[in-house]
């Protein structure tokens, strides 16, 4: 063993000796340092304390710890190739699991496969029943099929569980065809039929066409585009457009459609597009990754026949960027409401329950204090009507709170659903401006009045 690596299992040791999940973190993040993908079998002497000095880990009070220790578990199963060590591993993976049940499908899914013996991850896996609930249970079995059977039986299941009632389960499944068919390509129905059937399907329920895409995202788009016989940037912009719901939150498993979305449109028009459908917060962060300014092109696609679609541009101007729609106010779709002084309100989609409503405050000249942000807050939207305090963000999460004060926002949510985003110093507790949004019905909130 190298002393770089004796020297990395002692602070290792310490910090688990110790149950400081400060110094945890920080040795968890020199693990990368260490490049322990690196070591291979012959370094067993390495993860005979690695191991054990990692799932020690798992039951620490930090998710951040827990997470990535969680992770390096795993990892030792890939390098020593063969999971030797699962029959030891899986008692203390299960301890996490009963923690956090997404824990079960991120390890079938990344880790599993490396386990040669295939019935004795099935038999874990349905040892975790007590503890996890049967749609994530439902979701690992169906990656375990994917992972551990042949071609045909594999395919047969993951169809199949397309059309379950699961989210995680639907994209579970749709990600093991995603795999299948990168490695498989005399496959009934064949490619090209399959990418239409689940563009179909994401349309009318969305949940299966990134997860899907994710299996080819790196590297194999262009195999996709030929053998699947589809333009896959339009293939995705037909889904956005017509789909009849937002995607559901379908991670561990996969990101979504959306997430693809906004990796690969980077041009202008493409940004254009996302906005002609509503899809604003897809397009700034596909504005952000590609170096444009979404505000001029916001700007530009203010006249947009549909609605809906201006709606959104002046929420998202006034809320991300201060500024005031053309024709805002005269559609009706802002109102100003002065408060004290020269603070100002600006009150955006009460006109209809058919969008987010948001209040954003700010002062003309100069900004709020905290005393003044958290009035203004009590004045628009009562704690009679937002219920109590739910969290804090960054100040209530560990794993932030150490550099939260860094940070240029605040964000409070409250038990009603409602949110407050303070924006500005968190060190000083100035405020540029309070943003406070609500899905809520108009009847329940409305600060117009």
């Amino acid at each position: 063993m190298s002393p770089e690596a004796e020297a990395y299992l002692q602070s290792l040791e310490r910090a688990v000796a110790s149950r400081d999940d400060v110094a945890a973190r920080r040795v968890l993040d020199e693990t990368q340092v260490l490049q322990v993908y690196n070591l291979r079998t012959g370094a067993t002497s390495f993860w005979d304390r690695f191991v054990p000095a990692m799932a020690a880990l798992l039951d620490r009070d930090e998710e951040s710890v827990r997470d990535s220790a969680f992770h390096w578990v795993g990892v030792s199963l890939w390098v020593e190739q063969g999971g030797r060590r699962f029959a030891t591993i899986g008692p203390l993976l299960t301890r996490a699991v009963a923690r956090d049940a997404s824990l079960l499908l991120k390890f079938v899914q990344d880790h599993s496969k490396y386990v040669e013996d295939a019935p004795e991850i099935a038999n874990w896996i349905e040892a975790q029943r007590p503890t996890v609930p049967a749609e994530v249970l439902e979701a690992a079995r169906l990656i375990h099929t994917g992972n551990a059977s042949d071609a045909d039986t594999a395919l047969v299941a993951l169809l199949e569980g397309l059309n379950a009632a699961g989210v995680l389960t639907r994209a579970s499944a749709a990600r093991g065809l995603g795999e299948l068919y990168v490695d498989e390509s005399d496959l009934d129905p064949p490619l090209h039929e399959l990418v239409q059937q689940l563009k179909g399907m994401e349309i009318a329920r969305p949940g299966v066409a990134g997860p899907f895409l994710a299996a080819f995202y790196h590297g194999n788009l262009e195999d996709l585009a030929e053998r699947g016989a589809i333009d896959v940037k339009a293939w995705m912009f037909e889904i956005l457009e017509q789909r009849l719901s937002e995607e559901p939150n379908m991670l561990p498993v996969s990101n979504g459609i959306d997430f693809y979305a906004h990796e690969m449109f980077d041009s202008p028009d493409e940004i254009k597009r996302l906005i002609a459908c509503g899809e604003l917060a897809i397009a700034e962060e596909a504005a952000s990754d590609a170096n444009l300014e979404l505000e001029p092109l916001l700007l530009a696609m203010n006249d947009h026949p549909n609605v809906m679609t201006q709606r959104k541009i002046t929420m998202h101007l006034a809320m991300r960027y201060g500024k005031i729609a053309p024709q805002a106010e005269e559609r009706g779709f802002l109102r100003r409401r002065q408060l004290e002084g020269d603070v100002e309100a600006w009150l955006v989609g009460f006109d209809s329950d058919m969008v987010m409503h948001a209040a954003v405050v700010q002062r003309l000249e100069g900004d709020l204090s905290d005393t003044e942000a958290h009035a203004v807050l009590d004045r628009l939207l009562p704690e009679s009507v937002r219920g109590a305090k739910t969290r804090d963000f960054p100040w209530d999460y560990p794993q932030y709170a150490h550099f939260a004060d860094t940070l240029g926002y605040m964000m409070r949510g409250f038990e009603g659903g409602a949110s407050a985003n303070f924006i500005g110093d968190n060190r000083t507790r100035r405020w540029a401006k309070l943003v406070i949004t609500w899905h809520a019905p108009v009847s329940l909130w409305n600060p117009s009045l």
